[in-house]
């Protein structure tokens, strides 16, 4: 089982082992271990919404973290970053990254145009990556556009309006 604050990080515990005798706090009860998000992602700032650039999912038994850090100076360029890690593991360590000007061009979509957000792990496919895509930041642009980018190839996969 698992508890997630995107902002610092993880809580495990794992109902399917029994723990070392030692582990064991009480009457059978199992510990908890807190795991931290990568060091080398940024801080969030105190108006930072964590779901607007972070997401955890179980990928094929592994817990996946990404991080989605936009250029504030073009809207378009952003870079997105996974880390992984097993139940039994003391820490997350580095997949990798995809940056958007890596991204082959896609017919569907200009992703030089685009800001994205909330980026979404696929629980079936590790290598996937789920953004929200929107033309514009203002209230009133209520259309947006999800993107499936495959971080392994480097290629946009699908676009639904």
């Amino acid at each position: 089982m698992v508890w997630v604050d995107l902002s610092q990080g993880v809580i495990l515990c794992d109902l399917l082992h029994a723990p070392p005798e030692e582990e064991i706090t009480g009457e059978g009860h199992k510990q908890l271990r807190y795991i931290r998000l990568p060091k080398s992602v940024r801080p969030l700032g105190p108006h930072d919404i964590p779901s607007f650039s972070r997401d955890v999912a179980v990928v094929d038994g592994r817990i996946k973290f990404i991080d989605l850090e936009i250029d504030s100076g073009s809207p378009g360029r952003w870079t997105a970053a996974t880390w992984s890690m097993s139940v039994g593991d003391s820490e997350f360590r580095k997949d990798g990254e995809v940056k958007s000007a890596d991204i082959a061009p896609s017919d569907a979509l200009d992703l030089g145009s685009f800001f994205v957000a909330h980026p979404t792990l696929s629980s079936r496919h590790g290598d996937i990556l789920y953004l929200m895509a929107k033309a514009s930041l203002y209230v009133h642009d209520r259309e947006s556009t999800m993107i499936a980018v495959d971080m392994k190839n480097m290629k946009m996969e699908r676009v639904a309006k």
